[in-house]
């Protein structure tokens, strides 16, 4: 489904050491901890996709994860945005 959504926008390549930050928009908000655990099936399909090498804090550091309100009926929307870094001489 990530590969769909992304509209060909799939890197030939995997990226390598990237920022992401992810909003969760709802009308309920959970704590912080259960809302960065709760994106982990999503990076974990941003792997899966080829969009980045893989999910470990040298490829992604720490997330960037954020709540928002959203009326319940106009149902839940996340917004995922990736940002290719620099690769470090340590990596």
């Amino acid at each position: 489904m990530v590969a769909i959504l992304c509209n060909g926008k799939i890197p030939k390549v995997p990226l390598r050491r990237v920022k992401i930050s992810i909003v969760r928009h709802s009308h309920r908000t959970l704590d912080f901890d259960g809302a960065v655990a709760s994106m982990k099936p999503v990076v974990d399909a941003i792997v899966s996709a080829g969009i980045i090498f893989d999910d470990s804090w040298k490829v992604t550091g720490p997330w960037i994860v954020d709540q928002k309100f959203r009326p319940k009926s106009a149902g839940p929307l996340l917004e995922v945005s990736i940002e290719e870094r620099p690769l470090d001489s340590g990596i």
